[in-house]
């Protein structure tokens, strides 16, 4: 093929010291070797040899493209595949393989390679993500909180406690709402630090050390950036490429799924058991005592229960509360 028309034109070719010569039925060509690119082989379809210029060569003659890939020693480990290719026991071989290692990867890689990705956010972009999604579900699934100022200022005065305490370098803020019977019973943290938390949570507390265990369970989210890392694992790879080469445009425009994200499948077990482990040790330091945690995620989990299956609850997907109280329990 000339590269200029749809033509073909058969033609013989042949190596002459670091030339092709290519002859036709009444024409001939000369090109430099080292303008030739061979393809790889594939199975037993025809090779394909193709020049800078646009000339492309489909040839069946195996053996000989063989002896010119060796020539120029080309290709090299795709001919190891192709004699694989050739064995379908070594390709069942390979097969399973794939699946182990993409498994593995999937399994702990994935993870791996978010959590990198997260603690390389920088916290204004967090920021940006979190007002972009509180926005995108305040008014929404969430309604204006229907508690006194005078309580709002005693809950909001906990949370500045909290997070002076335990809570690092983020902006925080806390936004009290009325959950309804979409959301209930809640509370969620965004990357940045702000902490959502409803009228309905705070009716079930029985004392305010069990607001504060859930503030400083939620600040842990916050620290351990597993809102983020939950987002990357879901949005996967490509993603977390544009975030390693500093690409954070795409970051922020997703940013507005994360609480959806939260709401209908919350974090991982292994994420709930560090939170949990974070308010722990800072109950312990405060108070000598997990007991309010304990008995918080006791009022949830009986809360839970009585809540329709089909509600929006960030709780349906935490680990079996039972085992979260007894590690709390035996906590040090």
């Amino acid at each position: 093929f000339d590269g200029i028309t749809a033509t073909t034109h058969k033609a013989t070719v042949r190596v002459s010291g670091h030339q092709l010569e290519v002859n036709g039925l009444n024409w001939q060509q000369i090109k430099p070797i080292a303008d030739l690119r061979i393809e790889p082989v594939l199975g037993r379809t025809s090779r394909v040899l193709k020049f800078r210029t646009g000339e492309k060569l489909i040839s069946s003659d195996f053996a000989a493209i063989a002896q010119l890939e060796t020539m120029l020693g080309v290709n090299k480990g795709m001919t190891f595949v192709h004699r694989i290719e050739q064995h379908w026991r070594w390709v069942l071989v390979s097969f399973i393989a794939l699946v182990l290692v993409s498994g593995f990867f999937v399994r702990f890689g994935v993870p791996w390679i978010a959590r990198q990705a997260a603690f390389a956010t920088p916290i204004p972009v967090l920021k940006t993500m979190t007002d972009s999604a509180f926005n995108g579900i305040d008014g929404q699934l969430l309604k204006p909180s229907r508690l006194s100022e005078t309580r709002k200022n005693e809950i909001q005065s906990i949370f500045t406690k909290v997070h002076r305490a335990i809570g690092k370098n983020y902006p925080y803020r806390l936004e009290l709402r009325r959950g309804d019977s979409q959301i209930g019973a809640n509370a969620f943290a965004l990357p940045s630090g702000t902490i959502v938390m409803t009228d309905e949570l705070i009716a079930l507390s029985r004392n305010d050390q069990e607001i504060e265990a859930v503030l400083a369970h939620e600040i842990g989210h916050v620290t351990e950036r597993h809102g983020i890392r939950n987002l990357y694992q879901s949005v996967g790879l490509v993603l977390l490429a544009g975030v390693f080469i500093g690409d954070f445009t795409s970051v922020v425009g997703l940013g507005s799924s994360l609480p959806v994200l939260l709401l209908q499948s919350g974090y991982s077990q292994e994420f709930e058991f560090q939170s949990d482990e974070i308010a722990g040790r800072y109950l312990l330091r405060n108070y000598g005592s997990t007991q309010a945690m304990q008995q918080m995620l006791g009022n949830l989990d009986q809360s839970r229960g009585e809540s329709k299956e089909d509600d929006l609850n960030i709780f349906k997907t935490h680990p079996i509360t039972p085992a979260r109280i007894k590690a709390l329990a035996e906590l040090k």
